[in-house]
């Protein structure tokens, strides 16, 4: 996700302060994280609000915006089944929710 990537920027970014970030806030920044499949947090600020966020991207929304080259692999895979984009990304969406590297859904046979 490009979060990740603006993440690693500040964090690379320690002796500019541009933000005008406090210490606390400088640490709450090199504390973000993720989960791979379920969410990123990231440092958000309004106005005078400074608050960490923790983003939980829909199925379709993962895979919308995945970097992934596992996931990309398979979406390539499927766009040469013939299904056009979005046809892919919500098979994609559906098959592996969180990711092909967390894995398939397993459906019952009810």
């Amino acid at each position: 996700m490009a979060q990740d990537q603006e993440i690693a920027w500040h964090k690379s970014r320690k002796s500019d302060n541009t933000l005008k970030l406090n210490g606390q806030e400088l640490a709450l920044i090199q504390s973000l994280g993720q989960k791979k499949g379920e969410f990123s947090e990231g440092f958000m600020i309004e106005g005078d609000h400074r608050q960490v966020i923790r983003i939980f991207p829909s199925p379709f929304e993962y895979w919308l915006s995945t970097s992934d080259a596992q996931d990309n692999n398979y979406l390539a895979e499927l766009r040469a089944q013939g299904l056009d984009l979005v046809s892919a990304i919500e098979k994609a969406a559906v098959d592996y929710p969180n990711g092909v590297a967390v894995g398939r859904v397993v459906k019952d046979a009810a």
